[in-house]
């Protein structure tokens, strides 16, 4: 892994990279007041700040991608001094990878631009600056497949239509932002002007539908419930594997509509209307064959009995610095009748649904993405038209 600050930027290139493969760069620009090294570990000082501020564990989330991509955060200054305010910047910044930094350190050929299987801008807050600035470049725009927004308020319409406009691959635009006003009326305005582009498909998902709108849209916009400032990292590895990356040679990515069965048989833990449940998915549990855990608890429902089903990760083990990602299904035998994977907002889940017939029901709790990911979780099984709860312990 090569995670290490080379003047104006931060490269991360996966230990399972293969410079065999095709080649996907993927840059992330932060917002003011942020320095790169906070995307390296849990804390870091930026600057001439007198405390440590929170960090995310950015390799960890881009390695849940299992993508054969490289992740470059350049240090964004937001004074006359910043590098990437020039014209045509991220351009040179590209060419100076890819002809001098990853031959050196990451063992790759000597690549020229043609050369790369794409390349995917994301900004966070006022980040958008400098990716406006690289996609305003007539000879870089082409190359970029893929623009990822996180609660920033773009300069206008005008560069990201032009870019869409560009045709020849496709091209798709992820839209997530808080319910603050002019990120709202930005990014409804940008759905709605490429609605008139050839070829380009555009909607507003809700936060629980918009990885699979992402699969039959080329833009896409949706309101996030949560922190402005942590946004970002809770959806960074959901969205950009959505986008279909190239993969790793052992690539198991993730995908929303995966069999939630488990490799061997497993008894269910029995759980009543009005139970609240702590639980957690770690290595002692059964797997699903893409290697995640699974715990599955067993409903017995009467025929049109409703149920109200939450499930909320606390801070995850395995990505620091966000909760649990978690994904819940029912299944009636061997036929799945509900998923969810964020309606309940913060990566949280939620299922209502009514009984069609008596019976008993599985329901089972895993995490959204391949491989195992480990965390606790809360699980509250309710009867709408019921009070109270009881509580229970794994």
């Amino acid at each position: 892994m090569l995670s290490a600050p080379l003047g104006r930027a931060i490269v991360h290139v996966p230990e399972a990279f293969d410079p065999t493969r095709p080649v996907h760069l993927v840059f992330f620009f932060h917002g003011v007041g942020v320095c790169i090294g906070q995307f390296l570990g849990e804390h870091a000082r930026c600057g001439a700040a007198p405390s440590f501020g929170p960090g995310c564990g950015g390799p960890d989330h881009f390695d849940a991608l299992d993508a054969n991509a490289i992740l470059v955060i350049p240090q964004l200054r937001y004074d006359r001094r910043d590098v990437l305010a020039r014209s045509g910047a991220l351009r040179v910044l590209v060419e100076e990878l890819l002809h001098d930094t990853l031959p050196r350190a990451a063992g790759l050929p000597r690549l020229e631009l043609a050369a790369l299987d794409g390349i995917t801008l994301v900004a966070h807050s006022a980040g958008h600056r400098a990716l406006e600035r690289g996609l305003s470049d007539a000879n870089l725009a082409p190359f970029v497949h893929n623009v990822v927004l996180f609660d920033t308020v773009p300069a206008g319409t005008a560069t990201y239509l032009r870019w869409l406009s560009l045709g020849a691959t496709r091209r798709r635009l992820t839209i997530l932002h808080t319910e603050w006003q002019p990120s709202c009326t930005e990014a409804a305005a940008l759905v709605e002007r490429a609605r008139g582009i050839s070829g380009v498909r555009s909607t507003v998902a809700s936060a629980s539908t918009v990885i699979a709108a992402m699969a039959s849209n080329e833009v896409v916009s949706a309101v996030v419930r949560f922190d402005h400032g942590w946004l970002p990292w809770l959806y960074f590895p959901k969205v950009l594997g959505a986008l279909g990356l190239p993969p790793r040679a052992s690539s198991t990515q993730d995908s929303p509509d995966r069999e939630l069965v488990p490799i061997e048989p497993m008894t269910a833990v029995p759980l009543a209307l009005g139970d609240t449940f702590h639980g957690a998915l770690d290595a002692s549990d059964h797997r699903a064959r893409d290697g995640s855990a699974i715990d599955t608890y067993l409903l017995s429902l009467a025929a049109g009995q409703r149920v109200d089903i939450r499930v909320r990760g606390a801070r995850s083990r395995t990505n620091r610095a966000v909760p649990l990602d978690v994904l819940a299904a029912v299944y009636d035998g061997d036929h799945e009748i509900a998923r969810d994977d964020d309606s309940l907002g913060g990566l949280g889940s939620r299922l209502e649904l009514t009984a069609g017939h008596a019976g008993n029901y599985d329901l089972r709790v895993t995490s959204y993405g391949s491989g195992l990911r480990e965390g606790d979780y809360r699980l509250e099984v309710a009867d709408p038209g019921a009070s109270g709860t009881r509580r229970r312990a794994r």
